[in-house]
């Protein structure tokens, strides 16, 4: 019998251990942003403050929305894949005088990587619990329809989003100048 880190430890064996180490170690992390994601969530649904999702493919334009319906001088809409890597919330006030908080969502890909798809899912989640969601479509983009139908995809099979919140999203076309 040989200890952990022994003498009689081969380089796979160790690889294997340090491989696995970290693996739970970001496991961990991830719980607790999950955590402290619930916390937020539920503070939010305390002070009974309507969300609204922005959601789309990356690059579409979903952080520059936000910006012209805040007027938020602190954002900062980059033309670049995965500007937007957290999920971010922006208060603003809809024509009406209500306000809400608008949330930036990390922007959605094409064939994620299976190993991904938990982390990517624990950044989405806000929208599950948001009151509207609003999808930014980049309609100059090549594979827009394709996109369409990954979006939808996540949103019902991954995320489960509530089918009310499904029939009542709501469609931006964005670049159209572009197409």
């Amino acid at each position: 019998m040989h200890a952990i880190g022994g003498p009689g430890e081969t380089y796979l064996e160790k690889a294997k251990r340090v491989l696995f180490e970290r693996e739970q170690k970001l496991k961990k992390k991830l719980q607790a942003i999950k955590k402290h994601r619930e916390h937020v969530r539920h503070e939010r649904h305390k002070r009974h403050i309507p969300t609204v999702a922005v959601v789309g493919y990356t690059n579409a334009g979903k952080t520059t929305l936000i910006k012209s319906l805040t007027g938020e001088a602190k954002m900062h809409p980059e033309n670049k894949l995965f500007a937007t890597l957290d999920v971010t919330a922006h208060p603003g006030k809809l024509p009406s005088g209500m306000t809400v908080l608008f949330l930036d969502t990390v922007g959605f890909v094409s064939d994620l990587p299976p190993q991904l798809v938990e982390s990517f899912s624990a950044t989405l989640e806000d929208i599950t619990e948001s009151d509207l969601v609003v999808h930014v479509r980049d309609v100059s983009h090549p594979e827009c329809e394709a996109q369409l139908q990954d979006v939808m995809t996540v949103l019902e099979k991954q995320l489960c989003v509530k089918a009310s919140l499904m029939e009542n999203m709501i469609e931006v076309h964005n670049k159209s100048d572009l197409w």
